[in-house]
């Protein structure tokens, strides 16, 4: 017995048929892994590199490290906790209306604007020295666009690559082995998470904002998902064609008729 799919045809026995999923399961030619697999690291690690947590955790002493008030850095972190809340709910909303790929477009482009904005104002960070003391200063203008580029950030990583990526997660890997895959990527993205938080104070340390911030945006461009969908259209065509939710997800990266036009 056979149901059609937004995907197309797909048998209900593999949805019936109790699997027990090993890491066995997950072996293959690329590495010793599955290459869909290496897709998902892919993605886990990225979606963690562009810093969204590292700014979350440490986003009161980021902006009194240049120059913000105690109470208006509290109120800067709160508004920007909100938006990211507030922007989730989009993604909900949009993710199958727009398509995944133009909503991971859009919010790719985003968050390499907000933080190549944010970067390009943290250049600007002076010394100055108040109450015998050295502190690190930010011209109001430049200030305001710093804002403006860290919130930009948050909301296109809300609204797209936060939510998005868990919905291709779900969706790319065969059932026989979807929970040991989706196990290996959740736990590949909390060490990537872990590893950028870790070493965040120190880098701001070392190189300062701006640098840091340049780093974050070099981490969006590579989640654009033109190279993410070339890329695994080579894993499919090779290895993932008898998989339905392989089919599925690169039906769902593709630019439909109207986008193309």
């Amino acid at each position: 017995m056979k149901a059609r799919g937004a995907g197309g045809n797909c048998a209900w026995g593999s949805f019936m048929q109790p699997t027990n999923p090993s890491l066995r399961d997950i072996t293959g030619p690329s590495f010793g892994l599955h290459p869909l697999l290496w897709v998902g690291i892919w993605l886990a690690v990225f979606q963690q590199f562009v810093g969204i947590n590292a700014i979350f955790y440490y986003s009161t002493t980021l902006w009194q490290s240049v120059g913000f008030s105690e109470s208006a850095s509290f109120t800067t972190s709160v508004i920007t906790a909100v938006i990211n809340v507030a922007m989730t709910f989009v993604a909900i909303g949009f993710v199958d209306r727009i398509g995944r790929r133009l909503l991971l477009l859009i919010g790719s482009v985003g968050m390499f604007i907000g933080l190549l904005l944010a970067s390009i104002a943290f250049t600007q960070v002076y010394k100055a020295v108040e109450d015998g003391e050295t502190v690190s200063r930010l011209p109001t203008s430049w200030g305001v666009m710093a804002l403006i580029g860290a919130n930009l950030f948050v909301i296109a990583f809300a609204a797209s690559w936060g939510p998005v990526m868990w919905v291709m997660l779900g969706e790319m890997f065969p059932n026989r082995f979807r929970a040991v895959a989706l196990g290996l990527c959740t736990a590949v993205n909390w060490i990537s998470n872990f590893i950028i938080s870790l070493l965040f104070p120190t880098a701001m340390d070392a190189v300062g904002p701006a640098f840091v911030y340049a780093f974050f945006a070099l981490c969006a461009l590579k989640l654009m998902p033109s190279a993410q969908t070339q890329s695994m259209k080579r894993r499919y065509m090779s290895h993932g064609a008898r998989f339905p939710a392989s089919r599925a997800l690169l039906k769902s990266l593709q630019p439909t008729s109207a986008q193309s036009a």
